[in-house]
């Protein structure tokens, strides 16, 4: 049987730079090691192993110590480098190629705090960095706005051309067809540079609202008012649920746009018909059993297996449950995308064509499940569960609309069946059947 994982690792407070702490604070404080030893009780060579992290530490001699120091006890058993500690050994894995000496990051947290936040200061950077880099990629590649402009500026910048060309090569011309082209290159000129100021006042909305919201597409737009709901739709749940029409009136950033509130008002139908299926505390008592399996689910509770997956996603964030969801049309053109920790979802199309939810389009009603990951040095593995159900009504000799939804969630395993990436212009693979274009990333990025 197919088992529902959940990551459940706890978070232990770090003592291993407890010794690093007690050495720098004693240094700061221009204490000698013999002359702290003494005052505690123990011998310079024991508190020499301490300091250096082979003895541990704690109870009435960290206490005395701390003493000594003049700090609290805390600040030298947990301290603010256990954060640092975690940035660090973010940093290492993720540069693949690149063997980092992780025994040694508690030694150098401990003992040269300003550069281990220097290399953690320059790793959040990248990161940042990249992920404007999928952004801007993905809008050059896909916002229909931006196209639109570019090729009015390249259909105009060709007409000067060409009108430029026939004044300088065809010698004497007629003074009255000469004129002509003198107006038309002045009227290409006019539009060129109307056309220049409309695209950067475009990037200049775009900037001003943070690269994301409006000018976007309107499925965009939705998509991100429902990662503020966080996917679940309160006013939509449960025997007191408002009308459908009413819910999307109560919004001001849905019909603001009555594309938006096309979309909106389709996507909220869909989602009471499923919360009257199956209601949302009907699933957050059954995903807390280990050995959940959604297939088996769906059978004892009469309902599709789509409905399951997308109810999971939709559970409010006190049920516990991390999870990411994606669905998509015929055509493979993502229609609503959930994104989790760890699994990069592009904001337009052009997903990877290696993830699940293709192959299921290819396998109609065909419940499939598998263990992912995205390519990448040590990059978490997740548990995938895809189905594509026809969304047309059936007819005599017509294939049915289909659409393809895909949850992914945390999973225990160290190893994955499938690895993929996020999108072709982004992905670290190096060698992959189904790029459509080379990556924008270095090697080893």
């Amino acid at each position: 049987m197919v088992k529902f994982e959940f990551s459940e690792v706890s978070q232990l407070p770090n003592t291993g730079l407890t010794g690093s702490r007690i050495r720098q604070t004693r240094l700061s404080n221009g204490v000698a090691q013999a002359e702290l030893a003494s005052n505690v009780g123990i011998s310079p060579s024991y508190l020499n192993l301490i300091e250096h992290n082979r003895r541990r530490i704690g109870g009435k001699l960290l206490v005395d110590i701390a003493s000594q120091l003049n700090v609290e006890a805390t600040l030298l058993s947990e301290g603010a480098q256990s954060m640092l500690l975690d940035a660090l050994a973010k940093a290492s894995s993720d540069q693949p190629g690149i063997e980092c000496e992780d025994d040694k990051a508690v030694e150098m947290a401990g003992r040269f705090p300003g550069w281990a936040g220097l290399v953690a200061a320059q790793h959040s950077k990248v990161e940042n960095l990249t992920q404007q880099v999928e952004a801007l990629t993905d809008r050059l590649a896909h916002d229909p706005q931006l196209a639109a402009l570019m090729h009015e500026m390249l259909t105009v910048v060709t007409a000067i051309r060409s009108t430029a060309t026939i004044l300088q090569d065809s010698g004497e011309l007629d003074q009255e067809w000469r004129a002509r082209f003198n107006r038309n290159i002045n009227e290409d000129s006019k539009r060129l540079a109307q056309n220049a100021q409309s695209l950067a006042a475009y990037f200049d909305a775009s900037i001003a609202d943070g690269g994301g919201g409006h000018p976007e597409l309107p499925s965009v737009q939705f998509n991100a008012w429902l990662s503020e709901q966080s996917f679940h739709i309160a006013m939509l749940e449960g025997p007191d649920a408002i009308p459908v029409s009413d819910a999307v009136a109560t919004e001001p950033g849905l019909i603001s746009d009555p594309v938006i509130a096309a979309i909106a008002t389709s996507y909220f139908e869909r989602y009471r018909q499923d919360a009257l299926a199956l209601p949302s505390q009907v699933v957050a008592a059954a995903v807390k059993g280990t050995d959940f399996d959604p297939l088996t689910f769906c059978r004892e509770i009469g309902v599709e297996f789509s409905i399951v997956l997308r109810r999971i996603a939709s559970l409010p964030k006190a049920a516990g449950v991390q999870s990411g969801l994606v669905s998509c049309d015929s055509s493979g053109a993502m229609l609503i995308s959930k994104p989790v920790d760890g699994f990069a979802l592009p904001r337009y199309g052009a997903a990877c064509p290696l993830w699940p939810i293709f192959q299921a389009l290819s396998r109609p009603a065909t419940p499939l499940c598998s263990t992912v990951q995205q390519a990448g040095y040590r990059q978490p593995v997740f548990k995938s569960y895809a189905v594509a159900v026809p969304k047309s009504a059936e007819q005599f000799n017509v294939a049915p609309l289909l659409e393809a939804t895909m949850l992914i969630l945390p999973s225990h395993s160290e190893t994955s069946e499938l690895t993929v990436g996020p999108t072709c212009r982004i992905c670290q693979r190096g060698v992959c059947p189904g790029r459509r274009e080379p990556s924008i990333l270095a090697p080893g990025f």
